[in-house]
């Protein structure tokens, strides 16, 4: 006995140590860095998603990558400290000094049902939802090149045919019995998220001048169930953005992250901007004969997925544009099957200096129709491309490259200049129709220390000493204008001294302010060409009008005119009056420019004229330096580090500089200027068909267009009025522009189906990889939803398809959205009454439209409460303050007691009910297989007593089991 009982202590002391083994001795813990290598390795940029990998000792390996900055990492220990798990947070570089961040977790002897809570708990903390939950199976790497087609042109007047005059119907997610139109959508303001019945399109609905912070969730369902957005419709202060059906994987393509949607409805600015800093004052050479410069990104994305994301389409759009002959510092990104010319674009523009942009101006447009405006998208493959040769002479062919960019760019199909391209599409509506969010959305970012200020204080005093020999011997570009810069540069430090200087050198390195100078700068000039334009216009009509001035003058002077001579003179005064309608409108437009440029003039003077000149001119100021690369070394070592001291406490950090290295001797500039404006039309039966009317409503330019020519805004015309805006004034834009739109003939219509194409029944995801959303055929003619536990403790749903999901609550909500108007019977199997918490947790949401929707679920027979496990003789019958009736059976066995809830039975009629209910469990006790519930539902009907929905839960905790059919259908008998 004794030997017996040692054994059994061995033997138990053993099962607790391999239990509780330490997470250190398992296989997970042994291989995570290895696993992390491999996911990396595979995902080199950015992916937002949850990875697992299990291993044959029961342990496991959880990869949360790149966890919204809202999210910190005591957060994440707090989940996971119960599973005794382990937490190391791994940085993968992308670009220069930037990186990502993530979270790898090891876990040991986990159960799948505390798998499974562990899993629930991080999405819900990442995602803030477990909708369409979905873990990668780190056993099978997914492919990331994107198989469908995701470069669209959609017009608005195809939007407008398609959604508008053909009444597309969509249903509400979450009530699918009604089905409503666009119209319909916006008269109710509901807000939320739509699906076509066509089931092709996805809607998000959104109020106007209202904060959609409270929209987390419905941003994140949109982004999973939709993989482009192809347009939007504003009306009634309601935005409806339109997007296609999820298509394309989300490793492929990756949903648009939440936190970056809500950062761009918080920026509170009509311009966000990023560029590589070439004109710095310290960039340039290095001693290894490779190039750098300081990145600048507007507050707002620093440190963030679209500012992270800019900078790699930066590199793309330079490198590419070159033939791949500038290449970049840790930028392994895959070559393209070719490139967008034959030559390098300085070789094709025959230019030494170039400026590279995505062109944000003409990514959409937008068309006011009655009291809606439909917004369009021009590609949704990528921005636009600008190219800016350093010459004054405007070279005929540059409309063509771009557009031949703009073609090679958008239809590589590459994910990332998509999703910059659809970040920057809802930041244009965002601004367009007053979509805002709260300003915490924001990133808080620390500033660096300055380390530039007092080396160019160095700079400008060396500068200040040369002579006017050795500054046009330095000067690589405009000597004259150099030696001119540096004589207004002595004359500063000559009145202001050191201080004022030191305050330059401050300025010229501070990037908000020398944006906000370019800004000031680039209006004038432009202001400065349209008021050149209108004065020529204006002077046209000068001699016209004084040759009337004078045959008038002759004639009124003579006393003694006759009758004819008078009518002659009253002619000439009517034509004068005429005369006086044309231009004395535009002598008030010529008054107005000139205090609007006096305004800008003074607004750009930041302290005097002075400073200003200089600080416009400063690039000029670095052709000037003959500084060693050794001290180009050392500013671009102390900048970086300079950076890297900050900010290091978040998840994603943006690279501070760029080193590049090239084999071309010319020089690049450019980056994105994310601007919030947008072509803006407006049809009017007015104006003559096939003519245009550019004017002016509370300072935006609009284009007036009859309402018949609609599908002339095509891309045809949006090439044109991309090039128009970029380098045209607004009083000559409308005479380039008019010829092009009448010369455009409409393009035949398409239909929407054969442009989309139908929807995919898997909504973008692989049965292959992970851990549920995934869909797979069974042949079922069934026509119940059957809801069933897998071995490994995931449900499956099964109606002719079975969907693999980890939380149930959102494989139903999937199954009945995509159901409408449909009857659901809803069947469980293979669940333990000692399961109901969790899954109430899951399901009580749904349950609750259940009951208001009338949906008819029933219990499975595998749950079915029988005298073989409960003890019927205890039961205890009372009737509840809302009338309601309780049952409560105790089980057998040790467990949490049972409670059957009878909704809808008429006060007075209690005692019949209870008399009911003990005769049911008498007869039902002698029947051990037999099922309580199905059996009350019978003996109620047989008493004609109204019943509206039993509700079965142990301990308070609504269970699995809804029973519901309305008071007319218990009247009848129907169960």
């Amino acid at each position: 006995m004794r030997k017996l009982l040692l054994a059994f202590f061995i033997i138990h002391c053993w099962t607790i140590h391999i239990y509780a083994a330490p997470v250190d001795h398992s296989r997970a813990f042994h291989e995570k860095d290895n696993q992390w290598q491999l996911f990396r390795s595979h995902f080199k940029y950015h992916i937002q998603l949850i990875a697992i990998k299990k291993y044959d000792d029961n342990s496991v390996n959880i990869i949360l990558s790149e966890p919204p900055n809202r999210v910190k990492q005591a957060d994440i220990e707090s989940i996971i400290q119960p599973f005794r798990a382990s937490l190391e947070i791994k940085p993968w570089p992308i670009g220069v000094d930037g990186f990502v961040k993530d979270v790898v977790i090891s876990a040991n002897a986990l159960t799948p049902f505390q798998l499974n809570n562990l899993l629930a708990e991080l999405h819900e903390i990442i995602f803030l939802t477990s909708y369409k939950a979905v873990f990668l199976n780190l056993d099978s790497l997914p492919a990331i090149t994107p198989l469908h087609n995701l470069n669209y042109q959609v017009t608005a007047s195809e939007l407008n045919k398609w959604f508008i005059t053909d009444n597309e119907p969509f249903v509400f997610a979450d009530n699918n019995n009604a089905r409503l139109t666009i119209r319909q959508i916006i008269a109710s303001r509901l807000q939320g998220e739509y699906f076509s019945y066509s089931k092709a399109f996805v809607l998000w609905v959104m109020p106007s001048g209202q904060n959609i912070s409270s929209q987390q969730k419905v941003i994140r369902q949109f982004s999973l169930d939709a993989d482009l957005i192809i347009g939007a419709v504003y009306g009634n202060n309601t935005l409806v953005v339109i997007g296609r059906k999820r298509k394309e994987s989300v490793y492929a393509l990756p949903p648009l992250r939440t936190e970056s949607v809500l950062m761009l409805a918080a920026a509170n600015k009509t311009e966000l901007a990023q560029s590589y800093e070439r004109n710095s004052l310290f960039a340039g050479k290095m001693t290894n004969l490779k190039d750098w410069a300081p990145i600048y990104l507007s507050k707002e994305l620093i440190n963030t997925e679209y500012g992270s994301l800019l900078n790699i389409t930066d590199q793309m759009l330079k490198s590419w544009s070159q033939m791949n002959r500038i290449q970049y510092d840790n930028f392994p990104y895959p070559y393209p099957g070719g490139w967008p010319y034959n030559r390098t674009m300085f070789d094709e523009i025959g230019s030494s200096s170039l400026t590279y942009n995505w062109n944000t101006r003409g990514v959409g447009y937008a068309v006011k129709t009655g009291n809606l405006q439909i917004y369009a998208v021009n590609r949704t493959g990528s921005l636009p491309v600008s190219y800016f040769p350093d010459s004054s002479e405007v070279n005929p062919n540059l409309a063509r490259y771009e557009e031949s960019a703009y073609k090679y760019f958008s239809g590589l199909n590459d994910p990332n200049l998509v999703k910059v391209g659809q970040y920057t599409f809802l930041y244009q509506i965002f601004k367009a129709f007053n979509i805002i969010a709260a300003e915490n959305n924001i990133t808080p970012v620390q500033e660096p220390k300055d380390v530039l200020t007092e080396p160019t204080v160095r700079l400008l005093k060396d500068i200040i000493r040369l002579d006017a020999v050795t500054i046009s011997k330095r000067a690589m570009i405009n000597p004259d204008q150099c030696v001119e810069l540096v004589k207004i540069l002595r004359a500063y430090y000559f009145n202001y001294g050191e201080t004022g200087l030191r305050e330059i050198a401050k300025q010229a390195n501070d990037r908000e302010a020398l944006f906000r100078i370019d800004k000031i700068y680039f209006r004038l000039v432009k202001l400065l060409k349209e008021k050149e334009a209108l004065r020529i216009e204006r002077n046209s009509y000068k001699e016209p009008y004084n040759s009337i001035v004078r045959e008038h003058n002759v004639l009124g002077h003579n006393l003694h005119r006759t009758y004819y001579q008078e009518q002659q003179r009253l002619k000439l005064w009517a034509r004068l009056d005429s005369f006086d309608r044309i231009i004395m409108p535009m002598d008030i437009d010529l008054g107005r420019m000139d205090n609007e440029a006096e305004k800008l003039a003074n607004e750009a003077d930041l302290r005097l004229a002075l400073s200003t000149k200089i600080l416009q001119q400063i690039n000029l100021i670095a052709t000037l330096t003959d500084q060693d690369e050794r001290l180009t070394d050392s500013i671009e070592k102390v900048y970086a580090q300079s950076h890297a001291a900050v900010n290091n406490n978040t998840w994603i950090k943006t690279p501070s500089i760029v080193i590049s290295r090239d084999t071309l001797d010319f020089r690049m500039e450019g980056g994105h200027n994310i601007d919030a404006a947008i072509d803006n039309f407006v049809l009017d039966a007015a104006t003559p068909k096939g003519r245009i009317n550019l004017v002016t409503v509370n300072g935006k330019r609009m284009i007036k267009i009859n309402p018949a020519d609609l599908s002339r805004v095509n891309p045809s015309f949006q090439k044109d009025l991309r090039y128009a805006n970029s380098r045209t004034a607004t009083s000559t834009a409308q005479k380039d522009l008019q010829g092009s739109f009448a010369n455009n003939p409409p393009p035949p219509p398409r239909n929407v189906d054969d442009v989309f194409g139908s929807a995919d029944p898997n909504d973008g995801y692989d049965p292959k990889q992970g851990i549920g959303w995934v869909y797979e055929e069974k042949r079922t003619k069934s026509k119940a939803l059957l809801i069933g536990k897998t071995e490994d403790g995931y449900f499956t749903v099964n109606n002719k398809k079975t969907a693999t999901c980890f939380n149930i609550r959102e494989a139903l909500e999937d199954h009945l959205r995509n159901q409408p108007e449909a009857e659901v019977v809803v069947e469980f199997a293979n669940f333990e009454p000692e399961e109901a918490a969790y899954f109430t947790q899951n399901i009580s949401s749904r349950f609750t439209s259940a009951q208001r929707r009338s949906w008819k679920i029933y219990k499975r027979k595998a749950e079915a409460i029988t005298a073989r496990e409960y003890d019927f003789d205890k039961k205890t019958i009372e009737q509840l303050d809302n009338g309601h009736i309780r049952i409560t059976i105790p089980k057998k066995d040790p467990s949490p007691n049972i409670f059957v809830d009878m909704v809808g039975v008429v006060k007075n009629r209690f005692q019949q009910a209870k008399s009911t209910i003990d005769q049911v469990f008498k007869v039902s006790k002698t029947k051990p297989e037999d099922d309580i519930i199905t059996n009350l539902i019978k003996e109620f009907k047989t008493a004609g007593i109204p019943l509206s929905k039993i509700i079965v839960s142990i301990d308070d905790c609504s269970f699995c089991i809804i029973i519901q059919c309305c008071k007319e259908e218990a009247n009848k008998g129907k169960s």
